[in-house]
């Protein structure tokens, strides 16, 4: 729930405020399906977008931002690859 309304008010915060260097890490691969890690935290609002795209279906930019339910089960499918990330390396 932090994420979603961190997200809504204070959207230039980064993201690394509330999740791990490896949790952003592993969310902007996941979400934009690219095998390139960024070097520095992106702002939280496009974390909030990435967890929203990897939560639920394709979203119609006029949907607005994503709810909390959405970004609940996006961190869900984020922390099962990060669970076995050791195992897997």
């Amino acid at each position: 729930m932090n994420i979603t309304y961190a997200a809504r008010l204070t959207p230039e915060v980064p993201c690394s405020l509330l999740l791990g260097e490896e949790e952003w890490k592993l969310l902007y691969c996941a979400a934009n399906k690219v095998k390139k890690e960024p070097k520095k935290p992106y702002a939280i609002k496009e974390a909030a977008d990435c967890l929203g795209r990897l939560g639920g279906p394709k979203r119609d930019p006029r949907d607005g931002p994503p709810g909390v339910r959405t970004i609940w089960i996006g961190l869900m499918k984020l922390y099962i690859p990060l669970a076995y990330r050791e195992r897997l390396a």
